[in-house]
């Protein structure tokens, strides 16, 4: 149970989700230097950042314990397929001692999304509950994933017919026994995670919705297209959609119509995550308020967007 407010009730909390490569205790005190650590939001929420579990191949350097929540790879490793891109660059760099590359490439697909699913399973039941979700970079896209699971789990079993349509699919499919098995695991671990999923509200800080094979799979992002295609990522023989997520959709037609409450935020030269792709997000949920910061970064006081956040933040406590 999270501690009380100065005026008695109970701070809303949020889980926090790190970015590529970092940790928890780093994403803590991204939290306390941003928007979000000034005095008139933490009266309010309780910011609760969590490490990613350790991945098939830790990446451990001189700063530290470095996390991911899993490889970031768009497509199904196909034997004989040339090492590129991720996760293939650190396959490259620690292949050694590790076994063959297909090996690696195979622990890597089969644990990676899966084990995400479970860990944020386990830590819901145990340390939730969670009023909110805040991811930021590749924990944005990690939140972009979260909250569609959340929704079509609430649309009377919506998710298990997807979940279910795929496995009949990927059990007729040609794909080699690899690509099926890290498909069914991932699958099945996103049907047990669900339910346990009950965020009132998101906010997505320089993330974007996911290309990776998963999110294909089940749909959860109609009609998004990367500004990074064409690109390593892509699976051999699959095409993504050939116009991007339509900006001036009617929200009942968006794939998302839930009031669901999201904040985005973005900056338009970012160069990790493109702002064209962070920007589809509004065109996929219904109740999003997308705001500009600058920089690859959470809101900060120096950002013009500052007291919109602090608004829309005390708007969740008052809800």
């Amino acid at each position: 149970m999270s501690a009380e407010s100065a005026d008695g009730s109970r701070r809303l909390r949020v889980l926090c989700l790190h970015g590529l490569y970092q940790s928890g205790p780093g994403m803590e005190e991204t939290v306390n230097n941003s928007s979000f650590g000034q005095e008139s939001i933490k009266s309010r929420f309780e910011f609760v950042s969590v490490s990613a579990p350790p991945p098939v191949l830790q990446m451990l350097g001189a700063g530290g314990d470095y996390r991911r929540w899993w490889t970031s790879f768009g497509g199904v490793y196909y034997p004989g397929q040339p090492l590129i891109g991720e996760p293939f660059r650190d396959v490259k760099v620690l292949k050694q001692g590790y076994g063959t590359e297909e090996e690696i490439v195979t622990g890597i697909l089969n644990e990676e999304m899966d084990e995400t699913f479970k860990f944020l399973k386990d830590l819901i039941e145990t340390r939730g509950p969670f009023d909110g979700v805040l991811g930021f970079s590749m924990g944005g896209f990690l939140t972009s994933i979260l909250v569609p699971l959340q929704l079509l789990q609430q649309r009377d079993g919506e998710l298990k017919k997807r979940v279910e349509a795929r496995f009949n699919l990927n059990r007729n499919s040609a794909d080699d026994e690899i690509s099926q098995r890290c498909v069914e695991r991932t699958l099945q671990a996103a049907l047990a995670l669900a339910p346990v999923l009950d965020f009132k509200f998101g906010v997505i800080c320089s993330g974007a919705p996911n290309y990776d094979v998963f999110c294909r799979e089940l749909n959860l992002h109609p009609q998004f297209k990367s500004a990074h295609e064409p690109c390593s990522h892509s699976t051999p023989g699959t095409s993504y959609a050939p116009e991007s997520v339509p900006k001036d959709l009617p929200k009942d037609e968006m794939a998302y119509p839930e009031p669901f409450p999201l904040l985005v935020t973005a900056d338009e030269n970012d160069f990790i995550v493109p702002f064209a792709d962070t920007e589809q997000l509004c065109g996929l949920f219904a109740n999003t308020t997308f705001l500009k910061v600058s920089g690859h970064s959470l809101p900060t006081l120096a950002h013009e967007c500052n007291t919109q956040v602090v608004d829309w933040m005390k708007d969740r406590s008052t809800s």
